[in-house]
């Protein structure tokens, strides 16, 4: 389990590797924070390519990133590379309302 994070043209990347859960609650958070706070960035992506699982405390982290990022003034929010059941339950809690889904 990991979180990177890596900025790519103004746009934050934050990619979670295996089980995104609680365990990855403080790394979550340095890498968004770190990320958000840098200037110039305009859009946000995370990627979930390489996760495997997702909880309801990986939800409440993405909904606290959409809210940070609002407040920096960053509209620009996307989830990307989910499969699967990482894929499932971004559907069942629609998360489509909050974020663009790739």
């Amino acid at each position: 389990m990991a979180v990177n994070g890596k900025l790519i043209d103004h746009c934050a990347v934050i990619s979670i590797q295996g089980q995104f859960n609680f365990s990855l609650h403080q790394s979550f958070r340095e890498t968004t924070q770190k990320l958000l706070t840098t200037a110039g960035v305009n859009a946000v992506d995370v990627n979930l390519n390489e996760a495997n699982y997702i909880d309801s405390s990986a939800l409440g982290m993405l909904l606290v990133l959409r809210e940070t990022a609002n407040r920096a003034g960053i509209s620009r929010l996307k989830i990307s590379g989910a499969k699967g059941s990482v894929q499932k339950v971004l559907a069942i809690a629609k998360f489509d309302k909050f974020f663009t889904l790739e």
